[in-house]
């Protein structure tokens, strides 16, 4: 059973911890599973019932308590067995449990299972890692010529390193050495940005080894780490880091002007198996296998066409470590005790071999049986590389090119169908109500942290949102459609006190910010081409919800319209009302309307406002065929009162298929009807 995540787990308070119990599976059952089973108990510890149904462990499935009445947002199915009085069925019962009993609380630092834990100790790294490697060494001492000690490279990314100049290997990562010799700020630093502090290369940092100029090494690709290091006279200097296959330790490109270590594309190492073998606890490896290992003919082979042999104990005892982990989930192999050892082999993440205990027993008969083997799986390794993996690449790429294919579609889309497109900003290219925006698009070293923060406690940072970036592009590239950006952003973040004004201009930054990062994004847009409209006044009607005193505070130093203004703008129509919001705003890229009140986005005037920026390109056909994109109900609605052609920005994502999605003004809200372009 999975628990909560590990930090949401650490929030919890030791009273709450102390009513979750430990779930240790029978012996005979050490499998996962997402059983949702709820046991009930009389006052002697009896099994009177069992209920087994969808109900997961929340206030949605269970109810939560309001105004006195228990509110349940999710109907679940069950099924309740009673036991009574029968006892047979009782045990019965007892025997499928898939936890044994008597259970234990949760004490000190134990932490709950999650699936987390499974993909870590998967593809190992940190803590995890060096408890493999530990591992690895334990049960490789009693076989020669084992060369990986680290975590089994079980997936496609083992790639080949040149040592351009002789550099140094060492036993721990930049991160773990960060944690040691360096102060809070340069953790959160590193941990924010990738920045790397000048303590980390002191020489508190000693190397395990050297490699010399001209060394080919296997790298673990999955385990490329990115950093920033700021040099007093060389500025910033972009630092990679690989991770050893062999589990000796780490390398990196350094801080000297030229790199030490470079990727080799193709290299020799990109597409040889390896073999793993898998041994029982506190069993010594079978001579069998020692001598089969021994022999001169498969120690060559070895040596030559494979990546290197691979040695973990296939059934720790307790805990579920990395090598049990791949000996059941990449191998589907689960060791039986008194049984001998298994193995397995996999080329750029492909299986090439599976062998059960009984099925390794027949390959050890002899070094020949062995050595047939091993040109077996070269033979399967070609196979894969020209069938499975070559098929896997080229869907990679094809997955890769698809976003951008779609963009194009849904660009030439718009561009057929529209004279104009008004976007809003808020959920689309910004996080709503977000003012803190990464100016600059995140450097490679900041885009893996954010690719790595499975706890988005960094990904939140930056505001930005760039699913639509490449529609933008294809759109900018090869069609000239014009493009407003017209929020309400103002309205949220504002208020008509004097305060407020501050919040304003956190407003407008985080809008300058958002204009610099497109043209950062999408190369092309001048910031002429971009028209942000905010609301930042106050309409009478607004006033009427303060104090005297607190709107005549809000009054000073604002030029309201004069009653007699308002209404002449308004005896001709909303559209003239826009224009009259857009000729009263200064120039640049931030435009403010004259008015901010609750009319201005629920009338959809904002819009109008943003078509009628460009009224003079459009006097010769009247009023453009307009298209909004938006991200929520509200900009839907909007765009309905505006009178404009609506679409939610994620079905831009379905390229020709988008004209599916638009949504007319006249269209019945609860039919979503669409517009039908033939």
């Amino acid at each position: 059973m999975t628990g909560p995540h590990p930090d949401i787990w650490a929030k919890f308070k030791p009273q709450l911890k102390a009513r979750f119990c430990r779930h240790e599976p029978p012996a005979d059952r050490r499998t996962l599973h997402h059983s949702k089973i709820l046991c009930l108990y009389d006052d002697q510890d009896t099994l009177i019932g069992v209920l087994g149904g969808s109900h997961n462990c929340s206030g949605a499935a269970w109810g939560v308590t309001e105004a006195d009445a228990s509110v349940v947002m999710s109907f679940e199915a069950g099924v309740l067995i009673f036991c009574d009085k029968d006892q047979k069925r009782r045990t019965n019962l007892e025997a499928m449990l898939p936890w044994e009993r008597p259970v234990r609380p949760y004490q000190g630092d134990d932490v709950p299972w999650h699936g987390d834990h499974l993909l870590n100790r998967l593809h190992a790294k940190g803590d995890e890692y060096s408890r493999a490697c530990a591992f690895s060494r334990e049960s490789a001492s009693h076989l020669p010529s084992i060369t990986l000690k680290g975590a089994f490279p079980a997936h496609d990314k083992v790639l080949t390193l040149k040592i351009v100049s002789p550099c140094d290997v060492y036993e721990t990562s930049l991160d773990e050495h960060t944690r040691k010799v360096c102060g809070e700020g340069a953790k959160k630093e590193l941990r924010l940005r990738g920045v790397l502090h000048g303590n980390v290369f002191s020489r508190s940092r000693r190397p395990v080894k050297r490699l010399q100029a001209g060394a080919l090494v296997a790298v673990d690709g999955g385990q490329h780490k990115n950093y920033e290091y700021r040099h007093a006279v060389r500025g910033v200097i972009a630092i990679d880091e690989y991770r050893l296959v062999d589990g000796s330790g780490y390398v990196d490109t350094g801080v000297g002007s030229s790199k030490a270590v470079a990727l080799v594309e193709g290299g020799e190492y990109d597409a040889k198996p390896c073999l793993g073998v898998f041994v029982e606890r506190d069993q010594p490896a079978p001579p069998a296998l020692v001598t089969c290992l021994g022999d001169g003919r498969v120690q060559s082979l070895l040596k030559d066409k494979f990546l290197g042999v691979w040695c973990g104990i296939g059934n720790a005892p307790g805990r579920l470590e990395h090598a049990e982990c791949v000996c059941r989930k990449i191998f589907d192999v689960e060791l039986k005790e008194g049984q001998g050892p298994c193995l397995g082999a996999v080329v750029k993440g492909e299986r090439v071999l599976v062998a059960d205990q009984a099925e390794t027993a027949l390959l050890l008969e002899s070094p020949q049986a062995f050595h047939g083997m091993l040109r077996d799986v070269l033979r399967k390794s070609e196979g894969a590389l020209a069938t499975s993996v070559k098929d896997r690449e080229e869907k990679r790429i094809k997955m890769e090119e698809l976003p951008l294919q779609k963009a194009r579609e849904a660009a030439k889309f718009v561009a057929d169908n529209y004279d104009l497109l008004v976007i809003e900003p808020e959920g689309t290219l910004k996080a709503p109500g977000r003012v803190k925006l990464w100016r600059e698009p995140p450097s490679a070293a900041e885009k893996a942290r954010l690719a790595d923060d499975t706890s988005r406690q960094i990904g939140t940072r930056d505001a930005f949102y760039g699913d639509l970036v490449p529609f933008l592009a294809a759109l900018r590239e090869h069609h000239g459609v014009p493009i407003s950006f017209a929020t309400v952003f103002g309205q949220k973040c504002t208020d008509p006190e004097p305060r407020g004004r501050a919040k304003e201009d956190r407003v407008r930054t985080a809008l300058d910010d958002l204009v610099a990062r497109l043209q950062a994004e999408a190369p092309g847009y001048r910031e002429d081409d971009i028209d942000i409209l905010i609301a930042w006044r106050c309409s009478k009607a607004h006033l009427s919800n303060y104090s005297a005193e607190k709107a005549q505070e809000a009054l000073r130093g604002l030029a309201l319209p004069s009653p007699s203004e308002s209404e002449r703008a308004l005896s001709g129509g909303v559209h003239a009302l826009a224009v009259k919001l857009v000729e009263e705003g200064p120039a640049g890229p931030v435009r403010r309307a004259a008015e901010w009140s609750p009319s201005f986005a629920e009338d959809g005037l904002y819009l109008q406002a943003a078509v009628a920026r460009h009224r003079e390109a459009f006097e010769l056909i009247g009023a453009p065929r307009t298209l909004v994109i938006g991200a929520d109900h509200a900009h839907k609605l909007a765009a309905r009162l505006a009178g404009f052609d609506y679409i939610e920005e994620k079905y831009l994502a379905f390229g020709a298929l988008a004209a599916q999605k638009v949504v007319r003004p006249d269209a019945p809200e609860e039919l979503e009807e669409v517009v039908d372009f033939g």
